[in-house]
């Protein structure tokens, strides 16, 4: 509750980049997940998991499991394109994932994050059309996290997770259920992948609702 309290002002008013300061800067208490030997809950993978595992590398076991033991989501376009697709080594898979979070965990995440080398950058204001989205299904705000790579000298930002916090008083899926394209409602939670009408999806036809 401590580490929490300090985060109440951001939560009740528009979010800034105050709020990536603070949680780069905090000293949390050691994640649980630190001591957890995340490969005995690895299973076999299904075809997002091969896509995003050839994409996250080195960072998808941690990912994954970050997702299972938090119930945190990743949904949208990134799941839909590893679902549709065949990567090969020299696609530029995805620009980013967009991870789903309730807001009681967020701290947990956020030094699970940091322990694995990301950090916040930018937290982002809603366009018109995302601050109705944002509204309807009560989330707090939209914080992206980046991991720096440096190769022969130079430094790249390969890997960008967008976090999105959602109240603790809604379900995580009724905000996936709630995306305007059909084929756009599916999502990943660290063991299966579920989707609302995949026959839009593998007849690549969605419609709006």
């Amino acid at each position: 509750e401590q580490y929490l309290r300090p985060l109440v002002p951001y939560m009740q008013k528009k979010w800034t980049n105050n709020l990536c300061s603070f949680l780069n800067d905090q000293k949390f208490p050691l994640s649980l997940f630190y001591f957890i030997d995340y490969r005995v809950l690895i299973k076999s993978l299904n075809k997002v998991e091969v896509n995003l595992n050839r994409w996250l590398e080195n960072d998808f076991d941690f990912i994954k499991n970050l997702l299972y033991l938090n119930k945190a989501l990743l949904a949208g376009g990134s799941i839909l394109n590893c679902y549709i697709n065949n990567f090969n080594d020299s696609v530029a898979y995805m620009n980013d994932i967009d991870m789903y979070i309730n807001q009681k965990d967020l701290l947990e995440i956020v030094n699970i994050l940091r322990m694995n080398g990301y950090y916040a950058y930018k937290s982002v204001l809603a366009s018109e059309y995302d601050e109705s989205f944002f509204r309807k299904n009560n989330i707090l705000s939209h914080i992206l996290f980046r991991k720096s790579i440096t190769i022969d000298g130079i430094v790249s930002y390969k890997i960008v997770i967008d976090l999105i916090v959602v109240s603790d008083d809604v379900k995580l899926l009724d905000v996936v259920k709630n995306f305007d394209l059909t084929i756009c409602q599916i999502w990943y939670n660290g063991i299966s992948v579920n989707a609302t009408h995949f026959s839009n999806i593998d007849n690549r036809h969605g419609s709006l609702q």
